[in-house]
Formats: C-alpha cells, structure tokens, sequence
C-alpha cells in the first residue's frame, strides 16, 4: 500500500514497482490543490517533524541509500541513509535554526525553527539547483511531532517571594511514545552534545546559567531555577530564553563565550514573557474551637489572635488565661484562604496533615488550667505551620490565612 495511516511508502508488490506518486503524497497531506511535485512541496501542510521530507539538496540522486523490505513490499530507506539530515558541516535536517552569536543578541527577539523546503532548479542560486525528488517522500510520516517538551512557567505573573523556585526545564520525549520516522533532537545539528540554558533578559541586559549535562546523554527535566539571578530581585518584567549552548555555565552570569541557539520550536514554546510583582503582606490569624463557653470568657484576648513571624512559624502570643476549668488537647489544626478583595470565597483551604505531615504535637499539645496558686494567668503561646503551598501571585491584594487549632476537653 503507497498510503498506509499517514504513511508514505514505495510500494514494490506490483510489477512494474510503484513510486511515490502525486496521488499518494495528496492523500497524505489533505490537499489537492496542487498536481505537481513543485506545488506540492511549496504547500505549508507539510509536517517538518517528519524525518523523512524534503530537504534542500544540490543533488539529484538518493537511490543508493534505498533498499528493499521483501516483507512488506516496499522501499525503505538504509539505516545509513543520511540525506534527509540535509547539507552542511553541521546540518539541521530542512530547519532553519534560530541562533546568536551571543547571549545579548536574543533582546527582543521571538524567532522560531522554520522548515525550508526545497526550491527547485536555479533555487540556490545561478547554477545551483535545489531538486525536487519524489522519493523523499519515501517514509514521509505525516503524524510526526515535536520530540521535546519546552516546560516554562505557568504563571506570566509572579511575586518577588516566590520567583526564585521557578525556572525552565526540557524533556525529550521517549522513542516509545514518538511515531515511527519522527526527527529526534539529537538527529538535528550537534544537538545532542550541548547543554540546556536559561537565558534571562531584563531591559539591556542578560543572563545565562546552564545545566550540567548534555542533552544526548538522556537527561531531561533537571529545573534551572531563577534563584540567584540579578535580573529577578526586584520588580519588573523579564523575558525568558530556553537555549542550547556548546559549554557549561554552573552560575548565573552576563559573560558568555560561544553562540546559542533557540528552543522556540514553536510560537511561544521556548520563550515567555515573566511579570515579577512586589508581594504585599499576607495577613495570618488563628481561631480557637471546641472550648466551652465560660473558658472561652476567660480570654484576655476573645475571638480572633493575630499572628506575627517569628524564626519560620506564625505566632500567636502575648495571651494570658485566667481562671479556666479545663484542660484541652489539640485534635487537629485545619487552614483556609481567601483573597482580601473577595473574603467570601475560598482560594485554597487544607488540613496539617498536609502541610509536610507536621504532628500537631509539636505546633501546641495542650491548653493546661492555669494553677490556683498564682493569680497572673498562664501566657500561651499558639504556633502555626508558616509555608501553605505556593499561591497565585496578587497584584494589588494580598491573602488571608486562617488556621483552625480545634481542641477537645481532656477527659
């Protein structure tokens, strides 16, 4: 079969053996706009993460890197075969890679890997003739995708507090889960012996910090954070570069030797724009439950205890009983949150045993009834997990945190 699930094959089960014909690579692409190898090849439906497609060759001839599949009847491409890697020292496979001599001059740049297809006969120039050829059609796999995943962040929009934890990441999708004859990185240019890079740009300025490991020894997924660079200190707006680079750089810094090339494989996939925003205080209070009701009155402070940071937890202090019948111990401590603008609606909201499985023992295991020998009251101290999961920066507003200490009389 010429056409098999978006395949393209030579078929060699008929006598004489079938090409690639107009007709099979019409199919494939979902277009009959166009009956001729020309046409068809100027047409944008080609998928440029096919491996084998059509690239800029000055020659004319691949043949000898066919072979026959007697199995299946048809031609296949050797495993040898390397035309489709196109020409050139380091060749990119029909790409047009974006790439800097340095690390400043991607300021202001959104590029993306275009596929250049060949442009027939005089294409290259007076003499220099870009052939058209049917057979690189040959295995054209027209469900092909991008092999890499580009992980930036989410949220365009963050706090100074938080901005140092997030960063940029690359994963190379595994050979089980890409489609037969699908372009790997590391099939395009020298990619497989360069590092991941993270380039950040702030106004004039720019900064890069690398991985350690090189993309073809089957890493992937190690975060470079932003912890550390300048750019992130202050408010303001920064653009982020996923990039491959030929050298390691361990820490961030505005002095780089060597080109970098771009990850934006895609529109948007390896570029954002970050808004870094002053975070303004959260406020944190603390409410008491399950006292009874004249314990409840002996309170120098009724209702609600306002907290203040100290040494990573949230303090409630300065309280001082009086007079107390009963002693009290903790049962569990629950939290909820919710927006200063709009305080009737619950942004996030969980228990202690979610919050890094902190035993309520060691935030207070009781309240005692103060001793009847003394008359000053007893000082109490109520100390709440500090960190509830990272939040959706603000702008403009700020959260409330509430934690719910909830005891029970000691029987």
């Amino acid at each position: 079969m010429p056409n098999a699930s978006g395949i393209i094959y030579i078929d060699t089960s008929t006598t004489p053996p079938k090409g690639v014909s107009i007709a099979d690579i019409q199919q494939t692409l979902g277009t009959g706009a166009y009956n001729d190898i020309g046409g068809l090849i100027a047409n944008g439906n080609i998928n440029k993460w096919a491996k084998y497609k059509p690239v800029r060759l000055t020659v004319l001839g691949t043949d000898d890197q066919l072979e026959e599949d007697t199995i299946n009847h048809r031609m296949v491409w050797k495993s040898t075969a390397d035309w489709w890697k196109g020409e050139g020292l380091q060749p990119t496979c029909g790409f047009v890679v974006p790439s800097y001599a340095n690390i400043g001059e991607l300021i202001d740049t959104n590029d993306v890997w275009q596929y250049l297809r060949p442009r027939g006969r005089n294409g290259g120039g007076q003499g220099v003739h870009e052939w058209f050829r049917f057979k690189d059609f040959n295995q054209y796999n027209h469900n092909a995708v991008c092999p890499i995943n580009v992980n930036l962040p989410d949220d365009t929009t963050v706090t100074t507090t938080v901005v140092r934890n997030i960063g940029v990441s690359l994963v190379l999708k595994a050979d089980a889960v890409l489609p037969d004859y699908n372009l790997k990185l590391t099939d395009i240019g020298n990619y497989g012996n360069m590092y991941l890079g993270l380039i950040v740009v702030k106004g004039q300025q720019a900064y890069i910090k690398t991985n350690s490991q090189a993309i073809g020894t089957g890493y992937g997924g190690t975060l470079i954070a932003l912890d550390g660079c300048p750019l992130i200190s202050s408010a303001g707006t920064v653009m982020l570069y996923a990039v491959l680079v030929g050298s390691v750089e361990s820490s961030w810094t505005n002095v780089f030797e060597g080109s970098v090339v771009s990850l934006n494989v895609e529109e948007g996939a390896g570029v954002c724009e970050l808004t870094i925003v002053e975070a303004q205080q959260n406020a944190y209070r603390i409410v008491l439950n399950g006292l009874t009701q004249n314990d409840k009155r002996q309170w120098m402070r009724r209702g609600i205890i306002a907290c203040t940071l100290m040494g990573g937890s949230l303090v409630g202090s300065d309280v001082q009983l009086h007079d107390m019948a009963n002693n009290y111990n903790l049962v569990s401590v629950d939290w909820n949150v919710v927006k200063h603008s709009a305080q009737s609606v619950t942004v996030a909201q969980g228990s202690l045993s979610s919050l890094n499985n902190v035993n309520p023992d060691t935030l207070i295991g009781r309240i005692d009834a103060p001793d009847p020998d003394y008359n000053d009251g007893q000082l109490v101290n109520f100390n709440a997990p500090y960190e509830v999961g990272t939040l959706p920066a603000l702008v403009d507003d700020y959260y409330i945190i509430t934690y719910n200490f909830n005891y029970q009389i000691e029987l």
